[in-house]
């Protein structure tokens, strides 16, 4: 099968690295080799970092789209002109693998559709944990379950600062320019650590899991921006760990509710120990029940292995390509279910936080205070969550996710 790779960036370069090393069992396992023979970049061929050698390198997308490549790997990231690529590539009888979960977030089911319409496939496992193979899982393994929830740490950058800040006792400051420095965190850090990367993916991975379009504007976002790390190791000591946490739970028929937030972890959780890096994630399905990966979401051979793995995919599937689809709309709901808290109140309240708990109608049996100011309320109802967040005597408030 013939390739085109449109950009030989750091995780382009990893395309053409995994196919070089691993021919021969890729040959094994197709029966065919993959051979790469274009690519898309602003670069001459001399000056890319990879063997390209019977590759054309060109900077005129019309070339590949008159080509005779079979499937086109899409790593340039970003909305334009990548979206407008791969939807004339789709519609051109070309297959298409992207790990761009921005261009996803926003455009999938409209890509399907041409996928659909000209018999072509649109694989994107890369664009969701890296080289974890998590979407496939939800899409095949556990396609006989209705999955109930979806619990991921899906961002690298944000891991490692939060790591930092527990193991190391650093501010978000130093955090974030160590995480700079060692290059998990870029110059403009903010599509990381203000969780709009981990919307864009869990809203392509609700998507596969509930079967229903999600609109990613929709998904409650917060970041870590803001997190104190007096809460970090206050935390720590009570055996909860802070961690970014993309959280969609299935409510029945076309409800849902998805968020993305700063939670505390106990260490009851599988992802409390998913650090720096890592990603993981956690599905619960109703006959499977719990059933979780980890490993490496960035990285460029990591990447890379998710990408080939696709195309691989696509080598077996082009003579029957059927692309998932939905049929309905996600109703977006806040889960109004009762749920277990992290609280700190200010120093100067202090003494009376059983008081200010109380007075908001909840029992002795529900406060569980653990030091000075701080204490785990359970089972507390959204509606008291908005009014104890409306204190003024509150200084930080974290859902708890994991048994006591």
């Amino acid at each position: 099968m013939k390739i085109a790779v449109l950009g030989v960036g750091t995780v382009g370069s990893g395309v053409f690295n995994v196919i070089q090393e691993n021919q021969a069992k890729i040959q094994e396992i197709l029966g065919e080799p993959l051979t790469i023979t274009y690519a898309l970049d602003r670069r001459q061929a001399e000056d890319l970092d990879v063997d390209t050698t019977h590759v054309t390198v060109t900077d005129n997308i019309e070339e590949i789209y008159n080509s005779d490549v079979d499937v086109v790997v899409e790593t340039m990231g970003g909305l334009h002109p990548a979206g407008d690529f791969i939807a004339t590539l789709l519609s051109k009888g070309k297959h298409v693998v992207t790990a761009n979960k921005d261009l996803l977030a926003n455009r999938i089911d409209e890509l399907v559709a041409i996928a659909n319409e000209h018999n072509t496939l649109l694989l994107y496992e890369a664009s969701v944990g890296g080289g974890i193979p998590l979407l496939n899982a939800v899409e095949t393994g556990l396609a006989a379950n209705q999955i109930t929830s979806l619990t991921g740490i899906l961002n690298g950058t944000s891991n490692y600062i939060l790591s930092k800040m527990d193991f190391d006792h650093w501010s978000y400051e130093q955090a974030l320019q160590e995480a700079q420095v060692a290059g998990f965190a870029e110059a403009d850090p903010t599509n990381d650590v203000e969780g709009y990367d981990v919307q864009f993916k869990i809203a392509v991975l609700s998507r596969l899991a509930f079967g229903l379009s999600i609109d990613a504007d929709q998904i409650q976002v917060s970041g870590i921006s803001n997190i104190n790390s007096r809460d970090v190791e206050i935390g720590n000591d009570m055996g909860l760990t802070v961690k970014l946490i993309a959280k969609g739970d299935w409510l029945g028929e076309d409800r849902v509710s998805i968020q993305v937030a700063p939670m505390m972890l106990t260490q009851a959780s599988p992802l409390a120990n998913v650090h720096y890096a890592q990603n993981g994630a956690v599905i619960q399905g109703n006959a499977v029940g719990q059933t979780a990966l980890f490993g490496p979401g960035a990285g460029s051979m990591e990447t890379a292995s998710a990408i080939v793995s696709d195309v691989m995919q696509i080598a077996k599937r082009r003579y029957r390509p059927k692309n998932f689809t939905t049929t309905r709309q996600a109703r977006m709901q806040i889960d109004e279910r009762p749920l277990n808290y992290y609280v700190r109140f200010k120093r100067e309240a202090s003494k009376q936080t059983a008081e200010i708990l109380e007075a908001l109608g909840l029992s002795k049996d529900q406060i569980k205070i653990k030091k000075s100011g701080v204490a785990l309320v359970l089972d507390m109802a959204l509606e008291l969550r908005r009014e104890l967040e409306a204190n003024d005597q509150l200084a930080a408030i974290y859902q708890i996710e994991g048994e006591l």
